[in-house]
């Protein structure tokens, strides 16, 4: 093999290493790139549900609250019967 034949065909190579390598890193970027998506769109979901979350307790804590008057009027006016029955 001629020393012009070898120089071309060693260049060749090293283009299509080349290409391979950036090729590869390319594939990796638009990898991260999907992540990087998904993790944002995952963490924009949490947050909605955790805001959802967070108002049903807060709508929970209002009925309880709510139960637990009624319940004190209730038992206060039991009391009153009973004593009146007395």
């Amino acid at each position: 093999m001629e020393p012009e034949e070898y120089n071309r065909k060693t260049g060749t190579e090293t283009v299509k290493r080349s290409r391979l390598i950036a090729g590869l890193l390319g594939m990796i970027a638009l990898v991260t790139l999907v992540a990087l998506g998904t993790v944002f769109t995952l963490r924009n979901r949490a947050e909605k549900q955790k805001s959802v979350a967070i108002q049903m307790k807060d709508e929970a804590i209002a009925v309880i609250d709510q139960l637990s008057d009624s319940l004190d009027f209730l038992a206060d006016t039991l009391r009153l019967t009973v004593q009146r029955r007395l």
